[in-house]
């Protein structure tokens, strides 16, 4: 066993934050891609999985290669080993390598609906089995504490029924940072409480993500309905045959935007337990001045028409009169006037006593004036 665990490779990250990202990540459909034809194959026997210290008993881990793709999965939570008294996960690891490949591993928690990256990793040999119900190999990480910085607010809560909606890494006008908001604009918006069977409808946010630049996939929440049953009620989500509406949030430029989608696979419009590839991503032409220097600059507007308005020499957007500046050619030209009017100024000879400023020396306390230098 201490030779199996030399290949363990433990990295305590207690003093950071996990990486966590919101909903459910689909493993299952992901983990039929996987090339079972991988020559070699390692067993983790037994995992037990502590988020916060807690132990997990639900939820799906997830083993990953160096690739990013998931390399092992036990999707149906962990089995309870009474001689041990633990709660184990059991992995099939595959990889192409026979020794070397460093494995990273992932944990679902179906309950928050939140993916955390776990601490440790695995250095994969060929046909290593780690682990028993009495040594568990433990995988931990820290709860997900996120800060709420989803422009389009909050999705709906899982219902259980989802579709994939995946964004391709081929798409090209997204930046890193930028949000993704899926939205069914006629969705179920019932508040799920029970007997609630009003059918009613409107926009609902079924799915967000953030860009990375690499692919994002995002669970769009489909609705629920038990009205046909005693004490039924309904749960908000999508439609299906309705129109998927994808709206981005530029987080640099602060602007929301209507998306224009390429599908290269699926539908335009939701189906329940399917999934969709969006390939390209382009915006609604919002037509306006785009330079934030022009006088009628337009936040929010991202397609230049031409219209942009400058301020005139000497003269403010509105049309007044800058501040010391001689729009009228009184002083020849552009001299500086003061701010009563002389020109080449400083207001040196309308400075009462007081320090105050006034252009008639009868407006001075007393009525007097210091005699200019």
């Amino acid at each position: 066993m201490n030779n199996k665990l030399a290949y363990i490779l433990i990295i305590n990250l207690l003093l950071a934050f996990p990486d966590c990202e919101h909903g459910n990540p689909n493993w299952e459909e992901l983990y039929e891609t996987v090339p079972f034809d991988n020559e070699f194959s390692a067993t983790i026997s037994a995992a037990q999985v502590f988020i916060d210290g807690v132990e997990q008993t639900g939820g799906q881990l997830a083993a990953f290669g160096e690739d990013g793709v998931i390399s092992a999965l036990d999707a149906n939570g962990s089995t309870f080993f009474p001689p041990g008294g633990t709660n184990v996960y059991e992995l099939s690891v595959w990889s192409n390598s026979a020794t070397g490949e460093v494995m990273t591993f992932k944990f679902y928690d179906a309950e928050n609906d939140v993916v955390i990256n776990l601490n440790e990793e695995y250095v994969f040999a060929s046909n290593d089995i780690v682990g028993d119900g009495f040594s568990p190999f433990e995988l931990t990480a820290l709860d997900c504490e996120f800060e709420n910085t989803n422009h389009f607010g909050d999705v709906v809560d899982n219902t259980g029924v989802s579709e994939v909606i995946i964004f391709s890494e081929s798409i090209s006008n997204l930046e890193a940072g930028d949000q993704i908001g899926v939205f069914d604009t006629d969705g179920l918006i019932s508040s799920g409480d029970p007997y609630d069977c009003s059918n009613t409808t409107g926009e609902v946010l079924v799915g967000y993500g953030e860009w990375t630049g690499e692919q994002l996939t995002i669970s769009a929440v489909s609705h629920l309905n038990t009205c046909d049953f005693e004490q039924g009620y309904e749960l908000p989500g999508f439609i299906e045959d309705n129109p998927i509406v994808v709206k981005v949030w530029d987080v640099s430029a602060e602007i929301e935007y209507d998306a224009i989608l390429t599908i290269s696979q699926g539908s335009p419009n939701f189906e329940e337990t399917s999934f969709v590839v969006i390939s390209e991503i382009d915006f609604t032409a919002f037509y306006g001045c785009t330079d934030d220097e022009a006088c009628n600059y337009d936040v929010n507007a991202n397609t230049d028409d031409g219209s942009c308005e400058y301020a005139e020499q000497n003269y403010d957007c509105d049309g007044n009169c800058l501040v010391d500046t001689d729009c009228f050619g009184e002083c020849g030209g552009d001299a500086v006037i003061d701010e009563c009017g002389d020109c080449g100024g400083d207001g040196a000879n309308h400075q009462c006593w007081d320090g105050s400023i006034v252009c008639d020396p009868f407006e001075c306390p007393e009525s007097e004036l210091p005699t200019p230098n």
